[in-house]
């Protein structure tokens, strides 16, 4: 009994540690990112009011207004927007995720050779499930779009503080 609570005290004491005092963020010192958006447009898109156009200039901005510097081809991380709508009887239904990613070496456990590769990792990622009548949808989806943006830029703002 007693070796649970010096180990229950153990896992709170490293819980309570602020983050300063941890292993550093995979976001300090990250400054810039590129924006992709990697979607099959579809007349589904256009049904529920999601415009091609709309999508990249909107990412750049609500980035760049949370102060993460958008790059047209970044070498550091680029912030991915990826997403699936259906519409149905008027009723339109989005994921959407945005992911951050950036670059690292690493080496694989199985490579036999223990060779270290550069690799394509995700950094954070955020996501939602969106469900809207098709004449709302698009503004929603653009302010859904924006939200998640913005965590990610705000938590780059904050580990580069």
């Amino acid at each position: 009994m007693r070796s649970l609570v010096v180990a229950g005290g153990a896992l709170a004491l490293l819980l309570a540690v602020p983050a300063e005092g941890r292993a550093q963020s995979l976001l300090r010192g990250l400054s810039d990112a590129a924006v992709t958006v990697s979607h099959d447009w579809s007349g589904t898109d256009a049904q529920c009011g999601i415009r091609e156009a709309d999508i990249k200039p909107l990412v750049s901005k609500a980035a760049a207004d949370t102060g993460l510097k958008v790059a047209d081809d970044s070498p550091h991380a680029e912030l991915l927007v990826t997403f699936v709508t259906l519409e149905t009887e008027g009723t339109c239904v989005s994921h959407v995720r945005v992911a951050l990613r950036g670059w690292a070496t690493t080496t694989l456990l199985y490579d036999e050779r223990k060779e270290p590769r550069a690799m394509q990792v995700v950094l954070r990622e955020e996501s939602t499930l969106l469900l809207s009548p098709a004449r709302l949808h698009g503004e929603r989806f653009r302010e859904r779009v924006r939200g998640l943006t913005e965590r990610i830029a705000k938590a780059i703002k904050e580990e580069n503080q």
